[in-house]
C-alpha cells in the first residue's frame, strides 16, 4: 500500500459512526513505514476533554483497523505545532 492509500483508511474509519465524534485530522505527509507498521500523525480537530479518553479512541481505532483490515497501523498525536515545525 501508499502513503495516501493508508491515509485514506484511516480517515474512513476516523468518520465511521463509531469514531465520528473525535474529529480526527490525519498528516498524510507525515505518515511512514517501518517493516510492517505504518505511523500515521493525527491530532484532535478540537480539544478532548480528558487525554486518557483521546488514547483510548486511538487504541480503539488501530484495533479496528487491524482486525478489519489487517493493517498494522500506530496512530502518533501530534500537535499543530509539531506538525508546522516538521514542515519547515
Amino acid at each position: 500500500m501508499k502513503k495516501q492509500e493508508i491515509a485514506d483508511v484511516v480517515r474512513r474509519y476516523a468518520t465511521s459512526a463509531r469514531f465520528a465524534d473525535v474529529g480526527l485530522q490525519v498528516d498524510g505527509a507525515g505518515i511512514r513505514r517501518d517493516g510492517a507498521w505504518w505511523y500515521v500523525p493525527v491530532r484532535p480537530a478540537q480539544p478532548f476533554p480528558r487525554t486518557d479518553l483521546y488514547y483510548a479512541v486511538l487504541a480503539d481505532l488501530e484495533e479496528e483497523m487491524d482486525e478489519q483490515e489487517g493493517l498494522n497501523i500506530l496512530l502518533v498525536p501530534c500537535s499543530a505545532l509539531q506538525e508546522t515545525a516538521s514542515a519547515a
